[in-house]
């Protein structure tokens, strides 16, 4: 069942709710383990604990005494740091900040619940994607190993974040858009520098570049 619990039960001073690595098709998780994390407050507060990036819904999820729990009230949250990587609270997702720029390059990475289906008359396979809802009510929403018969299928998009407003960066007439006096001189650093914008590394250096 999916929670969403005061984390100031684990840390009660706090006024808290509750290099990339390889990503493994049947784990739901970011990460291979949850991690040693810090959960920083816009009120100045800080709490560390384990954490993990959960792809199905884009949240960040905690243990405490054995179970997993998503943090909650994100617009108290500034920000979430899980391995020297930055997550920030977007519309009650949490994206990752890949840039330190003035208008940082972010990225929402994402699955979509595969299953696996039944062998049809054919001896062929029924696959087909599920909704979260279809696997909660085994209470194993967050557990590191999805149910038999499910895998994911990871996507990550990305975003530019001005002012107050996110626009999406995943091609080249979307970046453009939000560097439009730099629009040739961008066109220009991809073909001399082979930039492939499906390559996240990529993907930075040409924001970097546009932010020069």
């Amino acid at each position: 069942m999916r929670s969403l619990l005061l984390l100031s039960f684990l840390i009660p001073s706090t006024i808290l709710t509750l290099a990339q690595e390889k990503k493994d098709s049947l784990s739901p998780y970011l990460f291979p383990e949850f991690k040693k994390g810090k959960v920083k407050m816009k009120n100045g507060s800080e709490a560390n604990t384990l954490l993990n990036y959960y792809t199905i819904t884009q949240e960040i999820i905690f243990e405490q005494q054995g179970n997993r729990l998503a943090l909650a009230e994100l617009p108290t949250i500034d920000t979430v740091i899980i391995e020297g990587r930055k997550f920030i609270p977007v519309d009650n997702k949490f994206y990752e900040v890949l840039t330190n720029t003035i208008i940082p390059l972010l990225a929402r990475h994402s699955a979509s619940l595969i299953n696996a289906g039944i062998p049809t008359a054919y001896g062929g396979n029924s696959s087909f994607a599920t909704s979260l809802s279809d696997i909660s009510s085994a209470g194993r929403v967050y557990g590191l190993r999805l149910p038999d018969n499910y895998t994911t299928l990871p996507h990550t998009d990305y975003w530019l974040k001005k002012k107050f407003n996110y626009y999406e960066a995943n091609n080249l007439k979307q970046i453009q858009r939000v560097f439009p006096s730099r629009a040739d001189a961008i066109q220009d650093f991809i073909k001399v520098n082979n930039i492939d914008l499906k390559k996240q590394d990529d993907l930075v250096k040409l924001i970097l570049f546009c932010q020069q």
